[in-house]
């Protein structure tokens, strides 16, 4: 088991080290996330699952692929199968059953390519988004962001606390 406990820890420090990915432990394992809509953390994006195998001698590593690549994967590594947990193969996801350290390279090249497939918003789409979001609120606070958005463009920067 120290040898899955390892490959364990390989895996995380690999999904750890993409760009905003956050996990928290759910369904009996680790899902690996990245912030939703208006980087939103109450709904944000599943990026990969990770859990051991019923035998706990072996790692399941679940996440997306473009659906033509993920069938490339599983044609290429015979530790890379279609994701068959309801149609979600059918999008892209596969599940990679890891058993050795060899496969970590191959597989942080993959979630790697996952990750490019969630592209995070640049601060000015999310500012033009948010500004189009306020028509209809309160006047007040329309105005207040009119201001704010107008000392940023000027340079403003808020405090570090």
């Amino acid at each position: 088991m120290p040898r899955i406990n390892d490959l364990m820890g390989d895996i995380a420090l690999i999904l750890n080290g993409l760009p905003d990915v956050f996990s928290t432990p759910q369904w009996g394992g680790r899902a690996y996330k990245l912030p939703g809509a208006n980087g939103s953390l109450k709904k944000p994006k599943l990026l990969a699952f990770v859990s051991l195998t019923k035998t706990r001698d072996a790692i399941n590593v679940v996440f997306k692929l473009p659906k033509e690549q993920s069938v490339e994967m599983v044609e290429r590594y015979s530790w890379v199968g279609p994701f068959e947990f309801g149609k979600w193969h059918k999008s892209g996801w596969i599940s990679a059953t890891m058993t050795q350290k060899r496969q970590l390279k191959p597989l942080a090249r993959l979630l790697g390519e996952c990750r490019q497939l969630f592209p995070m918003e640049s601060p000015e789409s999310s500012s033009r988004r948010s500004k189009s979001a306020n028509r209809g609120t309160n006047p007040i606070v329309r105005r207040l962001d009119r201001v704010m958005a107008e000392a940023k463009d000027e340079g403003w920067e808020p405090p570090e606390i």
